[in-house]
């Protein structure tokens, strides 16, 4: 078997990746959206993808991240102390909302368990609306809306949105900070 990576520049440029799988058939494969779709594939070659194919030569590599979200969730629901946690995608994908209704059943499911009423900011599971940057790379819009959440009283943020979810909440100005116990 032999491994060939190759990178090249998307249109928007959004770096793609491709790798080269030869076996007795050719394989490219390319992982998410910001990576790209696998190289155009032709009589003789398959592609795999961890989105949606676009392609009838192209398969989908999908995993059930739902249950992921709903441990996310089901964990911050039981850390909170604010009663308050959020969620917030980078793209209205499938690929990124199924992670959110994980996050959302996953608090739904402690709070019918606890009778606790945690509220999740950022996402509907009914209406599948909810709160997002736009892409997967803008950390200016993730470090607004992480503010917003912070604002509102999230005290757990689950981001499903690239590097946008690499934003920290900016500390308040108005805070008073408090004395360090004494022992």
């Amino acid at each position: 078997m032999q491994l060939a990576a190759r990178h090249w520049q998307n249109i928007d440029g959004a770096p793609r990746s491709s790798l080269r799988i030869r076996t007795r058939t050719d394989c490219n494969f390319a992982t998410g959206a910001q990576q790209g779709r696998p190289a155009p594939s032709g009589p003789g070659t398959s592609g795999l993808t961890c989105d949606d194919p676009d392609d009838q030569n192209v398969d989908a590599l999908l995993f059930d991240t739902v249950q992921d979200g709903f441990l996310a969730g089901y964990l911050a629901a039981g850390m909170t102390k604010t009663g308050k946690v959020a969620t917030f995608g980078g793209e209205k994908l499938p690929t990124v909302t199924i992670y959110m209704d994980g996050f959302y059943d996953g608090v739904q499911y402690y709070n019918s368990k606890h009778g606790t009423h945690v509220q999740v900011l950022g996402w509907n599971e009914s209406t599948q609306n909810g709160s997002f940057t736009g892409n997967f790379t803008d950390q200016t819009a993730g470090q607004q809306l992480t503010q917003t959440f912070v604002t509102e009283g999230a005290a757990i943020i689950f981001p499903v949105a690239g590097t946008s979810g690499w934003a920290r909440p900016r500390p308040s100005r108005t805070r008073t900070p408090q004395p360090a116990a004494r022992r």
